[in-house]
């Protein structure tokens, strides 16, 4: 119902996120993307209700007889998406950067990740600001994907098998310097 995927700046987080959003869209699922850096706006919990949720809850009847959509209490949110949603139709929400999404933002996702409500979260985070999130979301962790920077091999590596995916061969164009420098400035 809810995981976060922490990790330091570059290690991955979002392109996990990323992969995760092409293989919901591969199985035809439900899902909206938040990104407080491109659009902060969704981060007041109205805005989140109606440009996040009400898009991903559309197929509930009862919500798109809902003309004010914003004023919905989140318990109501909650109930309909109990009580209009099977199972079987799970929803996501994947945003990243979670550490600046406001205290009401996090009440209502805290309330929407409960047991009952067919809505799953995931959540991408700086380690570094993982002890301060608020509220009982770090208990609520149920992936605890903690993501580390690659080693120089593990970034060789993963450089080859890219060029080789595009019928390259080993690292070429790059020398064994170029990429020492590549990694001495990506840290990783």
């Amino acid at each position: 119902r809810f995981g976060l995927i922490r990790g330091v700046f570059g290690t991955g987080k979002s392109t996990l996120r990323l992969w995760t959003t092409n293989y919901l869209q591969t199985k035809g699922k439900k899902f909206a993307i938040v990104n407080p850096i491109y659009a902060l706006e969704d981060l007041n919990v109205n805005s989140f209700k109606e440009r996040i949720l009400k898009p991903i809850l559309s197929p509930i009847s009862v919500l798109r007889l809902t003309r004010n959509y914003k004023k919905l209490h989140e318990d109501k949110i909650k109930d309909l998406l109990v009580k209009h949603t099977p199972k079987s139709k799970r929803m996501y929400v994947l945003i990243d950067e979670i550490q600046d999404i406001p205290e009401e933002t996090f009440s209502l996702i805290r309330n929407l990740s409960s047991a009952e409500a067919p809505i799953s979260f995931l959540m991408c985070l700086p380690t570094n600001v993982y002890k301060n999130i608020k509220g009982s979301l770090v208990d609520r962790d149920k992936l605890n994907i903690l993501l580390s920077k690659m080693t120089y091999d593990e970034m060789k590596e993963m450089i080859a098998k890219r060029i080789q995916f595009y019928g390259g061969e080993g690292i070429k164009p790059f020398t064994d310097e170029m990429l020492k420098r590549i990694y001495g400035e990506s840290e990783g």
